[in-house]
């Protein structure tokens, strides 16, 4: 099995071999399209390879996943197999067949050419466009811009707004990215569940932060006017990670604040399953709840670490709260929407419900119900969390 390790477009110019970036250029999808090979767009049909992000984790594409990587053989489907690259030479009949004689001096000529990045490497007949693009693959992490400083006792908010249905996806993500002050704020990546979109994704930033100064205003008119939706589609999703170091700075204080957070919110699922504006279906599909009950004790505890390790063992990241990740937690239970006061009740309610299993005893959180946690709501602070409470209770 040959495995490749690149950190972008141009490091694979830099460590794959020429003889192998020919066979890897037909028909692989790097971050985020079809890559053009002798001008014609391909897609997978036999040659795959196993892919490793620096510093990341191996992962392997399969012709079932030509829009997003596999990270495990059953993560979105059940045909991975995985094929060795072959050299060049071991090929040859086959490619003269497939690419023809002008191909085959294509060949010839990025087998003299070192795999260095330079002003003439690659060829002009090779046709790649190495230009930034606006949305990244969906591997890609950069590292955290906390906002407005870094803090680790402080709580960062960040988020994964998906978009779909865009009229013109290149153009709105073009003009997207132009308000994220060189990405500072926020950057562009793709997912396997939207067709023509992608999804907006924050730096960690403070919930003072996203309510004073990250461009949501801008990010949602821009979005609309290039005709995305996000409720208004049967995927789209808001998720909202924030920093485990917030529940404390040892990995038992860590652990014990998970668990009260697992806690209730299976004990005001209904509630919260109301506020996210999903359905129960929907839900089973994106972010299931926990199936196990919770008490707030030793053997609590051992249900809880014994659910993370199965979710991270099997890269389960479709759960209510996402554990899988090193160093955040993941509340993915919220429908996407492209309204504002929207958005901010939804981290209002993570930021207080972050707060308040940290604060509050295991003797409180037994007996609470849903009306006194609503009580408990800060009227001053999450004034959108409040109005947006009293909207969906109108509704009943």
């Amino acid at each position: 099995m040959a495995t490749y390790y690149f950190e972008d477009e141009l490091d694979v110019l830099r460590n794959i071999t020429a003889n192998s970036l020919i066979h890897a250029l037909r028909g692989l999808r790097y971050f985020g399209r079809v890559v053009k090979f002798m001008g014609a767009s391909n897609t997978i049909s036999e040659l795959e390879f196993t892919y490793q992000p620096a510093g990341g984790t191996s992962v392997h594409w399969c012709n079932k996943c030509a829009s997003y990587y596999c990270r495990t053989p059953t993560d979105r489907c059940r045909n991975t197999a995985i094929f060795e690259l072959v050299d060049l030479e071991d090929n040859r009949q086959r490619q003269e067949q497939e690419l023809g004689q002008e191909a085959e001096l294509n060949i010839l000529r990025a087998e003299r050419t070192p795999p260095v990045y330079t002003p003439s490497w690659p060829p002009p007949s090779l046709d790649l466009d190495f230009s930034p693009r606006p949305v990244y693959n969906y591997s890609y992490k950069p590292t955290p811009n906390f906002l407005p400083s870094h803090k680790e006792s402080w709580l960062y908010l960040g988020v994964e707004l998906e978009i779909d249905d865009f009229s013109d996806v290149e153009a709105a993500s073009r003009a997207i990215k132009e308000i994220s002050k060189k990405e500072t704020l926020f950057y562009l990546k793709e997912d396997g569940s939207l067709s023509t979109g992608f999804e907006v994704v924050t730096h960690p930033a403070t919930l003072k932060y996203h309510k004073d100064k990250m461009p949501w205003p801008e990010i949602i008119k821009l979005a609309k006017e290039y005709g995305g939706r996000s409720h208004d589609t049967s995927s789209c999703g808001l998720h909202v990670h924030f920093n485990n170091t917030f529940f404390g700075k040892s990995e038992e204080e860590q652990d014990f604040n998970t668990l009260k957070l697992l806690f209730v919110v299976d004990k005001f699922w209904p509630e919260l399953v109301k506020f996210s504006r999903r359905e129960y279906d929907n839900l089973q599909r994106w972010a299931k709840k926990m199936n196990e009950k919770l008490t707030l004790d030793d053997e609590g505890m051992r249900t809880m670490k014994g659910f993370k390790e199965d979710t991270v063992e099997d890269s389960d990241k479709y759960q209510a709260i996402n554990l899988i990740n090193e160093n955040t937690i993941e509340v993915r239970i919220f429908r996407g929407t492209l309204k504002h006061e929207t958005i901010l009740a939804t981290l209002e309610l993570v930021d207080f419900i972050a707060h308040f299993v940290k604060l509050y005893s295991t003797r409180l959180l037994y007996r609470m119900s849903w009306a006194d946690f609503v009580e408990k709501i800060p009227k001053n602070r999450y004034g959108n969390l409040v109005e947006y409470l009293k909207e969906i209770k109108g509704g009943d």
